[in-house]
């Protein structure tokens, strides 16, 4: 699973192998949730994230949503990815 960044104790994975909708993986402190591209929000699980941790992660996937797209797409077709996307 690449991890694509990593902020404000966030880190945040791409995994496309759990066969759902297009996603992103954000742990913070040991928890996990998982975030739809489409939908644009947590939708699984609670990674215990503050308010500003929230913003900033809703901020970063609206930056790099074309980017997070393509990567997606290029992660179901098996093809390598190695990206950092900074905060």
């Amino acid at each position: 699973m690449p991890r694509l960044s990593e902020f404000l104790g966030m880190k945040i994975y791409l995994y496309v192998d759990d066969h759902r909708s297009p996603h992103l993986h954000v742990i913070h402190a040991g928890e996990q949730g998982v975030f739809d591209l489409g939908e644009m929000r947590i939708t699984e699980g609670d990674p215990g994230l503050n308010r500003t941790q929230r913003r900033a992660l809703r901020r970063w996937t609206e930056r790099y949503e074309s980017r997070l797209w393509e990567l997606w797409e290029d992660a179901e077709n098996h093809r390598p990815i190695k990206v950092n996307l900074p905060y």
